[in-house]
């Protein structure tokens, strides 16, 4: 019986190990690209923050406003790619901004304060969904639950 219980046990382990480790893996990958993206968007939001107000001003787009969007619409695409529906629809109240401010043509000015309260919700939401916010990673542990 005894045997049984050992084959049966090898036999699960040798089936169950190699399912686990590719989920684990996934996983770990995702969370690097996710991380490797929300890194990216922070840049390019600081960049946009300092060259959307000046595309306003002077109404006109240079060769490294042209880049600086390519790379962004690419941002947006990897973003859409990788997140939830609902991190992306708060990531895209952003975007919509980027484009709307982007148009030298527009007439009204940047806001700041409406680009800078999409980002900090962007950019929420984008660390919120792999769980890098304050309180997911220090948030109450099991351990605090043996304190008086």
């Amino acid at each position: 019986m005894s045997a049984l219980i050992g084959f049966g046990s090898a036999l699960l382990a040798i089936v169950l190990t190699p399912m686990l480790q590719h989920y684990f893996w996934r996983r770990q990958r995702h969370a690097e690209l996710s991380l490797t993206v929300i890194e990216r968007c922070v840049k390019l939001v600081a960049e946009l923050t300092e060259r959307l107000p000046r595309i306003q001003e002077t109404k006109e787009w240079t060769d490294a406003d042209k880049d600086l969007f390519r790379r962004w619409e690419a941002l947006s695409l990897e973003t859409r790619s990788l997140f939830s529906k609902s991190t992306v629809g708060r990531f895209s109240k952003l975007s919509e901004l980027v484009v709307e401010f982007s148009n030298p043509l527009r007439t009204g000015g940047f806001r700041i304060s409406d680009f800078d309260s999409a980002r900090i919700d962007a950019i929420s939401a984008l660390y919120g969904e792999i769980g890098l916010t304050g309180e997911q990673v220090t948030g109450p542990g099991w351990w605090k639950v043996w304190r008086p």
